[in-house]
């Protein structure tokens, strides 16, 4: 895609827009918006894109009816805008290939490319943070294309990079500041979806709607980001996880009969495993440190484990900790009766890595069987 090519309306017009003043931009509203959805949907500049994005959300979204939003906004402009981000990934893994200190070109090119991805993340953290500012309780299906198209984006970013290194051969440092921001700006905007889904409201007397099919596809979404993050950021990664137990308990009587229960499991205590290795792996390097800096000691040196070595493996025990309380807290919830199953297949596992946690609670606990129940009593996790 061309980011030079004319679109249907001069830039112009944009340059004008953006001088409005609030008054003028809610009075004119009814009249303006089609245009604007018009240029948006076909232009073929990704910079245009971007400009009439961000004239949308900054000055004419806070002047939309809440109601109304997904009708008259988001089902228009968020489809073009993932295809958008994903056009916008394929060329930029496309072109990654082609990046060196000597090839200004192509440096200059990503380099625009991941700017111009930050902004559209800006967008839609934007957009999420007006939904959560003027609405006191959601109902997902009124807005059921944003929470949809913002976890595509921020599962891709993260894709992209978890797997920067490889995809930019060498030559990561070029572009490392923009894949910085690019990253924060998905935290961010991942942070803020989630304010934005603690307050869906979902009747509990209704277990078929989209709401309910809503709601399901979002916490599997999480699911997968989950599995991408799991080794980049072990705090997001730990709450994220925290957030999904949250959510899938809170709304437990309506969507436990549509979530992929096993997946959830299965993944949980897969993260369990990668944490309870990492701790080991961690302590291993200290263990050896210590070793060292006796035999140092013993030279007249002073050498022993660093303190980013200690740090490091505090900060992973305390998330092995906090996902073993998520593992208990699943299992040990009136769940669908699957849960119970799962809970005699996994408890000898977690019990396992809970022994390597929490060793001064082991004499509490008779069998591995028994410690889902014992830490699941209501208040334990606050």
């Amino acid at each position: 895609m061309s980011q030079e090519r004319a679109a249907p309306a001069s830039a112009a017009p944009l340059e004008e827009l953006s001088g409005w003043t609030e008054e003028l931009c809610r009075r004119e509203l009814p009249s303006v918006l089609p245009r604007l959805l018009s240029m948006y949907q076909h232009s073929d500049s990704w910079i245009e894109h971007i400009q009439i994005l961000k004239i949308i959300v900054e000055m004419f979204l806070p002047h939309m009816d809440h109601l109304t939003l997904e009708q008259t906004f988001f089902s228009q402009v968020l489809p073009k805008t993932v295809k958008l981000f994903d056009d916008m990934m394929y060329e930029l893994t496309s072109q990654a290939k082609g990046l060196s200190s000597h090839n200004l070109e192509i440096q200059t090119t990503l380099r625009n490319i991941l700017q111009t991805m930050v902004q559209l993340l800006a967008a839609l953290t934007g957009c999420v943070q007006h939904v959560c500012a003027t609405q006191e309780s959601i109902i997902l299906e009124n807005i059921h294309s944003l929470p949809s198209s913002v976890l595509h984006v921020i599962k891709s970013t993260f894709v992209h990079c978890k797997a920067s290194e490889s995809i930019y051969s060498g030559h990561l440092h070029l572009v490392s500041d923009l894949l910085q921001a690019l990253f924060k700006e998905a935290y961010s905007l991942q942070k803020q979806l989630m304010e934005l889904l603690d307050m869906v409201c979902m009747d509990p007397l209704i277990d078929e709607n989209d709401d309910v099919l809503n709601m399901v596809i979002v916490i599997h979404s999480l699911l997968d980001i989950c599995s991408v993050i799991s080794s980049m950021d072990h705090a997001f990664h730990a709450n994220t996880w925290k957030f999904i137990i949250k959510q899938s308990l809170k709304h437990q009587s309506v969507i436990k009969s549509q979530l992929k229960h096993r997946d959830i499991i299965t993944s949980l205590c897969e993260d369990i495993l990668f944490s309870f290795h990492s701790c080991l792996q961690l302590a291993e390097q200290i263990t050896q440190s210590d070793a060292q800096g006796c035999n140092s000691r013993s030279r007249g040196y002073l050498e022993g484990p660093t303190q980013g070595e200690d740090s490091s493996l505090k900060r992973s025990s305390e998330v092995g900790k906090k996902e073993l309380r998520s593992s208990c807290k699943t299992l040990g919830s009136p769940f669908p009766s699957c849960f119970s199953s799962f809970s005699l297949i996994y408890s000898p596992l977690t019990f396992f890595l809970f022994s390597f946690s929490f060793p001064p609670l082991l004499p509490c606990i008779k069998s591995p069987f028994q410690f889902p129940s014992l830490f699941c009593e209501e208040g334990a996790f606050g």
